[in-house]
Formats: C-alpha cells, structure tokens, sequence
C-alpha cells in the first residue's frame, strides 16, 4: 500500500487546526474535499483516524502516528522550497570560474576569498586554464565566467565584444548569463553581477 504523501500533509493540517474549515482554508481547498480525501484515507487503511470529527478535530493513535509522518513530509517540503528560491535568487548555488594561473594567484584568489566571506552559502569552483581553453569551454557553456587577454577575445565570431576599460586583459561573462542583462559602465559592475548570480547552467549561446 502507498500512501500519497500530499493526503498525509493534508491530515497533520486538520490536526493541528483541529478544524476541517480552518484547514481547507490554510491548504487552499474545500472542506468538503477534506473530508472525502479523510474517509477514502480511512477505507484504504481499513482502520478509523479520527476519535471526534467535531470541533476541535481529535486524532486516533493511528490518526496521530500519521500525522506525525506528515509534520516531517511538511518540514522537508519547506526546506527544499527555501533551497529552490535561495538557488533561483542567487544566495545560493556555484559560480564555475575560468582563469590563466597568473590571474588565479594575483587576481581571482583575492577577490574570491574576500567575497566568499560574505557570502558562505556560494561554491566558487576556479579552474586554471590558458586562455583559448577557457574561451572554449565559456562558449561551450562549462563555465560562467573567465578572465582572458583581450587579443584572445577580440574576433571570436562565438561572442559579441563591448569594451569597458583599456586594459590588456577582460573579464567575459557566457551569453545568457543574468550579469549580461545587468546595466553597467565599470568592469567591476560585470564581476559582481556574476557573483550575484551563481546558479544558471544554460549552455552558451553564440
């Protein structure tokens, strides 16, 4: 026998509002769909759940080892909600970045570790690299973000380039990426709208 877990999150809310009415309300439903989805419960397990279906609701020990059951089902739900918005808002996820060894030591690690201290719940994954590598594996949509010479940038027919600065070297974010879409005139201002966006994996687009 298979109990949906739905109807076991749905009796704990009866029991804890000890009402049909109040539970309909929270669970966005009808008593009336309460009530069969209880009885058929009761049919299938052969077996009473409720001592009193009068206000307040109370539980039989069965009705109670269910609902029990049915708290952690809940508890379980909430927690993989809150992962799935802190992943979609970018509290939450990994930032696959692409660098040459020079940039690793004298650049990335540095402005890694200090944002890392502020933000504890974001994996950063650096992978070392020469550059035409990591133009590749950007446009192939393996990583999210690089730094590369602007002479390996420039005239790749893969990606769309706007200078910010005069430097010799860049940042290139993949195409699709949410700090793409970010308004800016800094390279910085590209930096941390990568940071801030930490989750995405579409491949990249040309």
């Amino acid at each position: 026998m298979i109990i949906d877990p739905k109807h076991l999150i749905q009796l704990t809310e009866i029991f804890d509002c000890g009402s049909f009415t109040v539970a309909a309300e929270r669970l966005n439903t009808s008593q009336p769909a309460l009530s069969r989805m209880a009885s058929a419960l009761e049919a299938e397990l052969g077996a009473p759940l409720f001592a009193s279906r009068r206000n307040p609701v109370t539980p039989t020990p069965l009705g109670t080892e269910l609902a029990n059951h049915g708290r952690s089902i809940r508890a379980s739900t909430d927690q993989i909600s809150q992962l799935a918005n802190r992943v979609a808002s970018g509290e939450q996820g990994e930032l696959r970045i692409g660098a040459p060894p020079f940039h690793s030591q004298r650049v990335a690690s540095g402005f890694i570790a200090s944002w890392l201290e502020r933000h504890p719940d974001i994996r950063i994954n650096l992978q070392n690299d020469y550059a035409p590598s990591l133009l590749t594996r950007l446009v192939e949509g393996e990583l999210d973000l690089i730094m590369a010479p602007v002479d390996v940038i420039e005239g790749n027919p893969n990606l769309t380039v706007e200078r910010l600065t005069r430097g010799e070297n860049v940042i290139v974010c993949r195409a699709g990426h949410p700090a793409a879409f970010r308004e800016t005139h800094h390279a910085r201002d590209v930096v941390q709208g990568a940071l801030d966006h930490p989750c995405p994996r579409q491949p990249a687009q040309s």
